[in-house]
């Protein structure tokens, strides 16, 4: 049942990556007063659609069983920085 928001939400993102990249663009000025480089808005999409696919992918693995302590793992370095992001 965990598992199954991860799916979601991965395939979401992968869907509709111009939604998600949205909300990256609302803190690239932090981010880039905190020294990282410029992202233009074709590679927030592209990096939408990357965790979108590694979400889906870890959120399967973890609902079949697969590695799941390496799924959770992956999951929860993939969300961390996006929960940030959210709120």
């Amino acid at each position: 049942m965990l598992a199954s928001y991860f799916v979601l939400d991965g395939i979401d993102a992968l869907r509709h990556p111009e939604e998600h990249a949205a909300k990256f663009q609302k803190i690239q000025p932090l981010l880039e007063k905190a020294g990282a480089p410029p992202v233009l808005a074709s590679d927030a999409i592209l990096l939408s659609r990357i965790t979108g696919a590694a979400t889906a992918v870890a959120g399967v693995c973890l609902a079949l069983g697969r590695r799941p302590r390496t799924a959770a793992l992956a999951l929860a370095a993939i969300n961390i920085p996006i929960t940030v992001i959210n709120n």
